[in-house]
């Protein structure tokens, strides 16, 4: 029989959440033997013709469309305790585990980005020439699935609206227009650079802790409003250190949202006989008013719900100053869970919101943290 004092298990756990350079942690986090998958919902207006005439959008879901996502790791340097690299994934459409009306070439109703960069333009005495371009473009396109998400579309106007002298000037410059435009064709190429944490060899040293990202210890001034907003805080998601208590606050830093974020201990259950805790972030995640989260008000001028209104309500998060451009690009959680209740009011459609399957959820072993 043998006896294992706390202390020395814990150190051993922690020797093993160690990345350096050859060890086996090493080589599986580079090269996991695990498969990702991603399921997306996508939304079509119905009723285009209706909302010019000033009635509420009305939309249609249409998903899962289902995909594999293999990652690719480029390790690019080593440090002192601190690895360099760039994550690439590669989105595969898995129609077998798609719903059955899920072809990447239906069509569906979405609004027309570049009409609503010129109609931001042309409310603006500077830029008012904007609004002869308005007369050749349509509110709302219709585009295929795969052209929305990952192929990206041409806008059938913009051709002839950046050919008109003066306006041509706005296409390059001001608007800075790509030629293809797809919510999420830039996933399928290398991400930003991030530098994290190795760990130490008696655990001591957190492993996977995010310490710089594209060359930054925190996020630009022009993000986000203070201090706090921009700190770069925790791991990147594929790391969480062993022997988590149920106290814990676990961080993970997320650049498609521009920052941090943070999840608390839920409940615990079990999982093949495994004890597991489950973390989820609280409601107030995305609350302006919330003493914190004063940062991410962006207060330009702008009001979409109340002439009262510094910020978004609850539930919305302006994205717009780190993606640049306009209009305002939004992040909710899903049906716009946690909104406040104008926001949800503001779409026909939506399904009913819930915790279970709309809120941000992580599952963690707490000793070893798998």
């Amino acid at each position: 029989m043998i006896f294992l004092a706390p202390h020395l298990i814990n150190t051993k756990i922690g020797q093993q959440k160690n990345i350096a350079q050859d060890s086996e942690l090493y080589h599986f986090w580079k090269n996991p033997d695990y498969k990702f998958s991603s399921e997306i919902f996508v939304f079509s207006v119905k009723n285009p013709d209706q909302v010019l005439d000033g009635k509420k959008l009305e939309i249609a879901q249409i998903g899962p469309y289902a995909y594999d996502v293999h990652t690719e790791k480029n390790i690019l340097a080593f440090g002192n305790s601190s690895v360099k690299y760039q994550n690439t994934r590669h989105f595969i459409f898995n129609e077998n585990a798609s719903c059955a009306e899920c072809s990447v070439l239906r069509k569906i109703w979405i609004p027309n980005i570049i009409f609503q960069k010129f109609v931001e333009l042309a409310s603006n005495p500077i830029t008012s020439i904007a609004q002869i371009a308005l007369s050749s473009q349509q509110p709302f396109l219709e585009v295929s699935v795969d052209e929305i998400l990952f192929k990206g579309y041409e806008d059938p106007y913009l051709k002839n609206v950046c050919s008109v002298p003066l306006l041509d000037l706005i296409c390059k410059s001001i608007l800075e227009v790509p030629k293809r435009i797809g919510f999420l064709m830039n996933r399928n190429k290398a991400q930003k650079v991030i530098e994290i944490s190795t760990g130490s060899s008696d655990g001591s040293i957190a492993t996977g802790e995010i310490l710089s990202w594209n060359g930054r210890k925190s996020l630009p001034k022009s993000w986000w409003n203070s201090k706090q907003a921009r700190m770069i805080n925790g791991t990147d998601g594929e790391f969480y250190k062993p022997l988590i208590k149920k106290t814990d606050i676990i961080h993970i830093f997320v650049p498609d949202l521009c920052r941090s974020i943070h999840l608390t201990y839920a409940e615990e259950f079990e999982f093949s006989d495994i004890v597991a805790y489950r973390f989820t972030v609280k409601e107030d995640l995305l609350d302006p008013t919330v003493s914190g989260n004063e940062g991410f008000c962006h207060s330009n001028g702008k009001m979409f719900f109340s002439e009262d209104e510094k910020c978004f309500p609850k539930g919305l998060l302006d994205l717009s100053h780190c993606y640049g451009g306009t209009p305002p690009i939004l992040f909710s959680f899903p049906n716009f869970l946690f909104a406040d209740k104008k926001v949800k009011e503001s779409i026909i459609g939506l399904n009913e919101s819930s915790v279970e399957h709309d809120d941000i959820i992580i599952e963690i072993e707490p000793v070893r943290a798998n």
